[in-house]
């Protein structure tokens, strides 16, 4: 999934909590950043491996060859996921604020990594150097969500 999705549906779940008065939309902002920077690996990968600090050459590698080099790192294997879960349960303790949102972020961004609808309509085009495949669900299921915050804004509980 694109960067996009990665924030709008943890932002969106958080959202949610918002209107229900369980949490704050500073939680909401951190729980979709927590969807994106997962997601830094990729970048990392290519600084350390390759010694290219190139963010487009990172993002057009990671959109062409899709982790073939094993950009991921272990925060997105189950490894990570054990190790994250015991940290979030820990911080429950704390804050279980801070600890759900990160629990929305982090979860969703695995959720939808795992994903895999077998829908090969893809939007193809190339925008500043950067290239981009992106699937049709997900154009449709970002502008759900959009519509979503949308109403959600305007309408009360």
């Amino acid at each position: 999934m694109y960067p996009q999705t990665h924030f709008l549906v943890p932002f969106a779940l958080a959202e949610i909590l918002v209107k229900l008065g369980l949490f704050n939309h500073k939680l909401a902002l951190i729980a979709g950043v927590v969807g994106i920077i997962i997601d830094l690996d990729h970048y990392l990968h290519r600084i350390i491996i390759h010694h290219d600090f190139s963010v487009k050459s990172a993002w057009n590698k990671a959109i062409l060859q899709h982790d073939i080099h094993g950009e991921r790192t272990f925060i997105h294997h189950w490894s990570g996921l054990v190790a994250v879960t015991i940290i979030l349960l820990a911080l429950f303790f704390l804050s279980w604020h801070v600890s759900v949102a990160l629990f929305l972020g982090y979860y969703s961004h695995l959720f939808l990594d795992g994903l895999h609808l077998h829908i090969k309509k893809r939007w193809k085009f190339k925008e500043g150097g950067l290239i981009f495949k992106i699937p049709v669900y997900e154009i449709i299921l970002d502008i759900i969500l959009v519509l979503i915050l949308f109403f959600f804004d305007n309408f009360s509980i």
